[in-house]
Protein backbone atom coordinates (compact mmCIF):
# COMPACT_ATOMS: atom_id res chain seq x y z
CA UNK A 1 0.00 0.00 0.00
CA UNK A 2 1.19 3.49 -0.80
CA UNK A 3 1.88 5.79 2.11
CA UNK A 4 2.38 9.53 2.23
CA UNK A 5 5.87 10.59 3.26
CA UNK A 6 5.84 12.49 6.53
CA UNK A 7 7.43 15.92 6.49
CA UNK A 8 7.93 18.32 9.34
CA UNK A 9 5.09 20.86 9.06
CA UNK A 10 2.68 22.96 11.00
CA UNK A 11 -0.39 20.93 12.05
CA UNK A 12 -3.53 21.74 10.08
CA UNK A 13 -6.57 23.32 11.70
CA UNK A 14 -8.53 20.40 10.25
CA UNK A 15 -6.67 17.99 12.51
CA UNK A 16 -6.12 20.23 15.54
CA UNK A 17 -8.35 20.36 18.59
CA UNK A 18 -9.81 23.85 19.15
CA UNK A 19 -7.99 25.97 21.70
CA UNK A 20 -10.24 26.97 24.58
CA UNK A 21 -9.93 29.96 26.86
CA UNK A 22 -12.17 31.45 29.53
CA UNK A 23 -14.91 28.86 29.14
CA UNK A 24 -17.19 27.52 31.82
CA UNK A 25 -16.38 23.86 32.65
CA UNK A 26 -19.78 22.22 32.25
CA UNK A 27 -19.62 19.46 34.85
CA UNK A 28 -23.19 18.42 34.11
CA UNK A 29 -22.38 17.78 30.44
CA UNK A 30 -19.11 16.06 31.41
CA UNK A 31 -21.14 13.67 33.57
CA UNK A 32 -23.47 12.94 30.63
CA UNK A 33 -20.51 12.21 28.33
CA UNK A 34 -18.91 10.03 31.02
CA UNK A 35 -22.17 8.11 31.39
CA UNK A 36 -22.46 7.74 27.61
CA UNK A 37 -19.08 5.97 27.56
CA UNK A 38 -20.91 2.73 28.31
CA UNK A 39 -21.40 2.70 24.53
CA UNK A 40 -18.22 2.95 22.41
CA UNK A 41 -19.73 5.60 20.11
CA UNK A 42 -21.34 8.88 21.17
CA UNK A 43 -23.32 11.12 18.82
CA UNK A 44 -23.53 14.76 19.99
CA UNK A 45 -26.07 16.89 18.12
CA UNK A 46 -27.60 20.32 18.43
CA UNK A 47 -28.27 23.52 16.47
CA UNK A 48 -25.51 25.96 15.50
CA UNK A 49 -24.02 27.69 18.52
CA UNK A 50 -25.35 25.18 21.04
CA UNK A 51 -21.89 24.54 22.46
CA UNK A 52 -21.29 21.08 20.97
CA UNK A 53 -17.68 21.55 19.94
CA UNK A 54 -16.74 23.45 23.08
CA UNK A 55 -18.35 20.82 25.30
CA UNK A 56 -16.51 17.95 23.62
CA UNK A 57 -13.15 19.77 23.48
CA UNK A 58 -13.37 20.69 27.16
CA UNK A 59 -14.50 17.14 28.04
CA UNK A 60 -11.26 15.82 26.50
CA UNK A 61 -9.35 17.98 29.00
CA UNK A 62 -11.59 16.60 31.72
CA UNK A 63 -11.09 12.98 30.64
CA UNK A 64 -7.30 13.40 30.12
CA UNK A 65 -7.20 10.58 27.58
CA UNK A 66 -5.08 10.43 24.39
CA UNK A 67 -7.16 11.81 21.56
CA UNK A 68 -7.34 12.65 17.87
CA UNK A 69 -9.42 15.52 16.55
CA UNK A 70 -10.70 15.60 12.97
CA UNK A 71 -12.80 18.39 11.46
CA UNK A 72 -15.02 17.03 8.70
CA UNK A 73 -16.01 19.16 5.72
CA UNK A 74 -17.48 18.72 2.24
CA UNK A 75 -14.12 17.56 0.90
CA UNK A 76 -14.36 14.44 3.05
CA UNK A 77 -17.22 13.25 0.86
CA UNK A 78 -14.35 11.68 -1.10
CA UNK A 79 -13.03 8.84 1.14
CA UNK A 80 -9.52 9.22 -0.32
CA UNK A 81 -9.39 12.76 1.06
CA UNK A 82 -10.68 11.55 4.42
CA UNK A 83 -8.07 8.80 4.73
CA UNK A 84 -5.27 11.15 3.66
CA UNK A 85 -6.00 13.82 6.27
CA UNK A 86 -6.76 11.30 8.98
CA UNK A 87 -3.32 9.83 8.30
CA UNK A 88 -1.84 13.31 8.81
CA UNK A 89 -3.72 13.63 12.10
CA UNK A 90 -2.22 10.35 13.27
CA UNK A 91 1.26 11.43 12.14
CA UNK A 92 0.91 14.69 14.10
CA UNK A 93 -0.21 12.72 17.15
CA UNK A 94 2.87 10.51 16.94
CA UNK A 95 5.24 13.35 16.17
CA UNK A 96 6.31 11.81 12.86
CA UNK A 97 8.10 8.95 14.59
CA UNK A 98 6.37 6.20 12.58
CA UNK A 99 5.36 5.62 8.98
CA UNK A 100 2.10 7.21 7.95
CA UNK A 101 -1.03 5.19 7.35
CA UNK A 102 -1.78 3.93 3.81
CA UNK A 103 -3.43 6.05 1.15
CA UNK A 104 -6.62 5.05 -0.61
CA UNK A 105 -5.31 4.70 -4.16
CA UNK A 106 -7.53 3.76 -7.15
CA UNK A 107 -6.79 0.03 -6.99
CA UNK A 108 -8.46 -0.17 -3.54
CA UNK A 109 -11.70 1.61 -4.45
CA UNK A 110 -13.45 -1.62 -5.42
CA UNK A 111 -12.72 -3.09 -1.99
CA UNK A 112 -13.42 0.04 0.06
CA UNK A 113 -14.91 -1.85 2.98
CA UNK A 114 -11.87 -4.13 3.29
CA UNK A 115 -9.50 -1.16 3.02
CA UNK A 116 -11.47 0.70 5.70
CA UNK A 117 -11.33 -2.17 8.18
CA UNK A 118 -7.59 -2.69 7.71
CA UNK A 119 -6.87 1.02 7.86
CA UNK A 120 -8.70 1.49 11.15
CA UNK A 121 -7.27 -1.68 12.64
CA UNK A 122 -3.83 -0.17 12.02
CA UNK A 123 -4.88 3.25 13.35
CA UNK A 124 -6.44 1.88 16.54
CA UNK A 125 -3.37 -0.27 17.17
CA UNK A 126 -1.26 2.90 17.37
CA UNK A 127 -3.41 4.43 20.09
CA UNK A 128 -3.03 3.30 23.68
CA UNK A 129 -6.41 2.65 25.38
CA UNK A 130 -8.27 4.43 26.75
CA UNK A 131 -8.35 6.83 23.80
CA UNK A 132 -10.90 9.05 22.08
CA UNK A 133 -11.31 10.15 18.47
CA UNK A 134 -13.54 13.13 17.69
CA UNK A 135 -15.10 13.73 14.27
CA UNK A 136 -16.53 17.25 14.38
CA UNK A 137 -18.91 18.71 11.79
CA UNK A 138 -20.41 15.43 10.58
CA UNK A 139 -23.36 17.35 9.09
CA UNK A 140 -20.99 18.71 6.42
CA UNK A 141 -20.80 15.27 4.78
CA UNK A 142 -23.38 14.96 1.95
CA UNK A 143 -26.03 12.28 2.40
CA UNK A 144 -24.91 10.55 -0.82
CA UNK A 145 -21.27 10.23 0.26
CA UNK A 146 -19.77 6.75 0.74
CA UNK A 147 -18.09 8.16 3.87
CA UNK A 148 -21.13 7.08 5.89
CA UNK A 149 -20.40 3.43 5.07
CA UNK A 150 -16.70 4.05 5.75
CA UNK A 151 -17.58 5.40 9.19
CA UNK A 152 -19.88 2.45 9.88
CA UNK A 153 -17.05 -0.01 9.12
CA UNK A 154 -14.57 2.06 11.13
CA UNK A 155 -16.78 2.06 14.20
CA UNK A 156 -17.28 -1.69 14.01
CA UNK A 157 -13.53 -2.16 14.38
CA UNK A 158 -13.28 -0.01 17.51
CA UNK A 159 -11.42 -2.01 20.21
CA UNK A 160 -12.14 -2.13 23.94
CA UNK A 161 -11.03 1.07 25.60
CA UNK A 162 -11.50 3.08 22.41
CA UNK A 163 -14.19 5.69 21.97
CA UNK A 164 -15.43 7.78 19.04
CA UNK A 165 -17.43 10.99 19.44
CA UNK A 166 -19.25 12.37 16.40
CA UNK A 167 -20.44 15.98 16.51
CA UNK A 168 -23.21 17.12 14.20
CA UNK A 169 -26.16 19.45 13.77
CA UNK A 170 -28.33 16.52 12.65
CA UNK A 171 -29.32 13.08 13.85
CA UNK A 172 -27.20 10.01 12.99
CA UNK A 173 -27.41 8.83 9.35
CA UNK A 174 -29.16 5.62 8.36
CA UNK A 175 -25.79 3.86 7.95
CA UNK A 176 -25.35 3.98 11.74
CA UNK A 177 -28.88 2.81 12.60
CA UNK A 178 -27.75 -0.72 13.53
CA UNK A 179 -25.18 0.62 15.99
CA UNK A 180 -27.90 2.60 17.71
CA UNK A 181 -30.30 -0.34 17.73
CA UNK A 182 -27.60 -2.52 19.32
CA UNK A 183 -26.92 0.12 22.01
CA UNK A 184 -23.44 0.69 20.64
CA UNK A 185 -24.22 4.36 19.99
CA UNK A 186 -25.30 6.80 22.71
CA UNK A 187 -26.92 10.12 21.81
CA UNK A 188 -26.43 13.42 23.63
CA UNK A 189 -28.82 15.88 22.03
CA UNK A 190 -30.00 19.46 22.17
CA UNK A 191 -32.11 18.96 25.31
CA UNK A 192 -28.99 17.81 27.19
CA UNK A 193 -26.75 20.54 25.75
CA UNK A 194 -29.06 23.43 26.64
CA UNK A 195 -27.66 25.69 29.32
CA UNK A 196 -29.48 25.51 32.63
CA UNK A 197 -30.41 28.61 34.60
CA UNK A 198 -27.45 27.97 36.87
CA UNK A 199 -25.05 27.64 33.93
CA UNK A 200 -26.47 30.81 32.39
CA UNK A 201 -25.80 32.70 35.64
CA UNK A 202 -22.31 31.22 35.92
CA UNK A 203 -21.39 32.30 32.37
CA UNK A 204 -22.68 35.81 33.05
CA UNK A 205 -20.62 35.96 36.25
CA UNK A 206 -17.55 34.61 34.46
CA UNK A 207 -17.86 37.40 31.90
CA UNK A 208 -17.95 39.88 34.80
CA UNK A 209 -21.55 40.84 34.15
CA UNK A 210 -23.14 41.66 37.51
CA UNK A 211 -26.76 41.24 36.47
CA UNK A 212 -29.80 41.26 38.76
CA UNK A 213 -31.87 38.11 39.09
CA UNK A 214 -34.74 39.37 36.92
CA UNK A 215 -32.28 40.25 34.15
CA UNK A 216 -30.79 36.74 34.29
CA UNK A 217 -34.29 35.29 34.09
CA UNK A 218 -34.93 37.45 31.05
CA UNK A 219 -31.74 36.24 29.39
CA UNK A 220 -32.64 32.63 30.06
CA UNK A 221 -36.20 33.09 28.82
CA UNK A 222 -34.96 34.59 25.55
CA UNK A 223 -32.06 32.22 24.86
CA UNK A 224 -33.65 29.01 26.21
CA UNK A 225 -30.23 27.53 26.93
CA UNK A 226 -28.72 28.51 23.59
CA UNK A 227 -25.05 29.22 24.34
CA UNK A 228 -24.27 31.43 21.33
CA UNK A 229 -27.39 33.51 21.91
CA UNK A 230 -26.43 34.02 25.55
CA UNK A 231 -22.91 35.14 24.66
CA UNK A 232 -24.28 37.53 22.05
CA UNK A 233 -26.78 39.11 24.44
CA UNK A 234 -24.09 39.47 27.10
CA UNK A 235 -21.92 41.25 24.55
CA UNK A 236 -24.81 43.54 23.67
CA UNK A 237 -25.44 44.13 27.36
CA UNK A 238 -21.80 45.11 27.79
CA UNK A 239 -22.15 47.44 24.80
CA UNK A 240 -25.15 49.06 26.48
CA UNK A 241 -23.20 49.55 29.68
CA UNK A 242 -20.16 51.04 27.98
CA UNK A 243 -21.79 53.30 25.40
CA UNK A 244 -24.83 54.60 27.20
CA UNK A 245 -27.19 52.83 24.80
CA UNK A 246 -29.40 52.07 27.79
CA UNK A 247 -30.27 55.73 27.74
CA UNK A 248 -31.16 55.62 24.05
CA UNK A 249 -32.88 52.28 23.76
CA UNK A 250 -34.73 52.32 27.07
CA UNK A 251 -36.72 55.57 27.42
CA UNK A 252 -36.00 56.56 23.84
CA UNK A 253 -34.28 59.71 22.68
CA UNK A 254 -37.56 61.50 21.95
CA UNK A 255 -38.55 61.37 25.63
CA UNK A 256 -35.12 62.30 26.89
CA UNK A 257 -34.10 65.73 28.10
CA UNK A 258 -30.69 67.35 27.77
CA UNK A 259 -29.61 70.26 29.92
CA UNK A 260 -26.53 72.28 30.79
CA UNK A 261 -24.93 72.57 34.21
CA UNK A 262 -22.97 75.62 35.33
CA UNK A 263 -19.75 73.82 34.40
CA UNK A 264 -21.00 73.69 30.80
CA UNK A 265 -21.31 69.90 30.84
CA UNK A 266 -24.16 68.45 28.84
CA UNK A 267 -26.29 66.07 30.93
CA UNK A 268 -29.05 63.57 30.30
CA UNK A 269 -32.20 63.54 32.40
CA UNK A 270 -32.89 59.90 33.24
CA UNK A 271 -36.40 58.70 33.95
CA UNK A 272 -35.88 55.45 35.88
CA UNK A 273 -39.44 54.16 35.51
CA UNK A 274 -39.45 54.59 31.75
CA UNK A 275 -35.87 53.43 31.65
CA UNK A 276 -36.58 50.05 33.19
CA UNK A 277 -39.54 49.43 30.87
CA UNK A 278 -37.60 50.55 27.84
CA UNK A 279 -34.57 48.48 28.73
CA UNK A 280 -36.79 45.39 28.99
CA UNK A 281 -38.15 46.23 25.55
CA UNK A 282 -34.62 46.58 24.19
CA UNK A 283 -33.76 43.15 25.58
CA UNK A 284 -36.86 41.74 23.87
CA UNK A 285 -35.63 43.18 20.56
CA UNK A 286 -32.32 41.42 21.08
CA UNK A 287 -34.25 38.24 21.81
CA UNK A 288 -35.99 38.53 18.45
CA UNK A 289 -32.57 38.64 16.81
CA UNK A 290 -31.53 35.59 18.86
CA UNK A 291 -34.55 33.64 17.61
CA UNK A 292 -33.53 34.53 14.07
CA UNK A 293 -30.02 33.16 14.63
CA UNK A 294 -31.41 29.73 15.42
CA UNK A 295 -33.12 29.52 12.04
CA UNK A 296 -31.34 31.81 9.64
CA UNK A 297 -27.69 31.82 10.67
CA UNK A 298 -25.05 34.19 11.88
CA UNK A 299 -25.81 36.99 9.44
CA UNK A 300 -28.35 38.22 11.98
CA UNK A 301 -25.58 38.85 14.50
CA UNK A 302 -24.07 41.32 12.05
CA UNK A 303 -27.46 42.95 11.57
CA UNK A 304 -27.94 43.27 15.34
CA UNK A 305 -24.57 44.95 15.85
CA UNK A 306 -25.15 47.31 12.92
CA UNK A 307 -28.55 48.31 14.29
CA UNK A 308 -27.06 49.06 17.69
CA UNK A 309 -24.19 51.06 16.24
CA UNK A 310 -26.62 53.15 14.22
CA UNK A 311 -28.64 53.66 17.40
CA UNK A 312 -25.55 55.00 19.15
CA UNK A 313 -24.79 57.23 16.17
CA UNK A 314 -28.34 58.61 16.25
CA UNK A 315 -28.02 59.29 19.94
CA UNK A 316 -24.78 61.25 19.57
CA UNK A 317 -26.10 63.20 16.56
CA UNK A 318 -29.30 64.03 18.39
CA UNK A 319 -27.41 65.21 21.44
CA UNK A 320 -25.13 67.33 19.28
CA UNK A 321 -28.10 68.88 17.48
CA UNK A 322 -29.78 69.80 20.76
CA UNK A 323 -26.53 71.17 22.07
CA UNK A 324 -26.18 73.57 19.18
CA UNK A 325 -29.79 74.65 19.59
CA UNK A 326 -28.91 75.98 23.03
CA UNK A 327 -28.39 79.70 23.36
CA UNK A 328 -24.85 80.59 22.34
CA UNK A 329 -24.04 81.91 25.80
CA UNK A 330 -24.72 78.46 27.26
CA UNK A 331 -22.54 76.60 24.78
CA UNK A 332 -18.89 75.76 25.02
CA UNK A 333 -16.63 73.72 22.78
CA UNK A 334 -15.65 71.76 25.87
CA UNK A 335 -19.09 70.29 26.45
CA UNK A 336 -19.08 66.55 27.12
CA UNK A 337 -21.61 64.39 25.36
CA UNK A 338 -22.90 61.87 27.92
CA UNK A 339 -22.20 58.78 25.81
CA UNK A 340 -20.11 57.14 28.53
CA UNK A 341 -21.77 58.67 31.59
CA UNK A 342 -25.41 57.68 31.35
CA UNK A 343 -26.22 55.51 34.34
CA UNK A 344 -28.25 52.33 33.89
CA UNK A 345 -31.61 51.97 35.63
CA UNK A 346 -31.31 50.71 39.17
CA UNK A 347 -32.86 47.35 39.96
Amino acid sequence: MATAPHRSRTPLGKTTRPLLSEILPRERVFALLDEASEAPVTWISGPPGSGKTTAVASWLDHAQAPSLWYQLDEGDADPATFFYYLGLAMADHEGGERATLPLLTPEYHAGLSVFTRRYFQALYARLKPPFAIVFDGYHEVPASSPLHEVMRDALRELPAGGRVLLVSRADPPAALARLRANRQLAHVGWDELRLTREETASIATQRRQDLPRDALEGLYAKTQGWAAGLVLLLLLWELFARSGLRGFLAPGYASARWYMEDDHELHYAWDEAHGRDGFAAALAVCGIFAEGFMVRGWIYSIVAVVVLLFALRAMVKGATRDYFRLPRRQRTRGAVLPVETISPPKS
